[in-house]
């Protein structure tokens, strides 16, 4: 932050409660512990330092540049934690059995139901299809045959 935009900050501070002066000293503590940051992001925690509720109903004490630290601190924390719990599980152990093999019965009987639904759908909307190969008899049965009659 350069000296103007402290200037600023501390000008801002001093216009929401007179008691914060800009003196050489405290303009040298203001920018040895908050120089490194925005400007926006002081002024922001100088507005949420007055937005925070009274303790007791007594005045608010001075801002001081640590108090301002702190809440951009905080501010900061709360928002990577805010990141942290919407990402998924890293690393996350998979069961070791698909539902898959633990079903492998229903699975089977889950995909000749596809297959059945999907061919006749295809039927009915007049579409030439084959026939799923579970649906489909076998030569030595004497079914269905690919471009031969019976």
């Amino acid at each position: 932050m350069t000296p103007e935009e402290l200037r600023a900050c501390v000008t801002f501070a001093n216009g929401i409660d007179p008691r914060v002066q800009m003196t050489a000293p405290n303009a040298q503590l203001w920018g040895r512990t908050v120089g490194h940051r925005e400007a926006a992001e002081v002024v922001a925690a100088i507005q949420v330092y007055y937005e925070r509720p009274r303790i007791n109903g007594k005045e608010h004490p001075t801002i001081d540049p640590a108090s301002v630290r702190r809440i951009i601190n905080e501010e900061y924390e709360r928002e990577v934690a805010r990141k942290r719990a919407l990402e998924p599980p890293r690393n996350k152990v998979p069961n070791p059995m698909s539902w898959r093999q633990r079903n492998p019965e229903e699975w089977d009987r889950l995909m000749r139901q596809g297959a059945e639904d999907r061919y006749h759908d295809l039927i009915a909307r007049g579409i030439k299809a084959d026939p799923p190969k579970h649906m489909q008899a076998t030569l030595n049965e004497g079914g269905f045959t690919h471009g031969g009659e019976q």
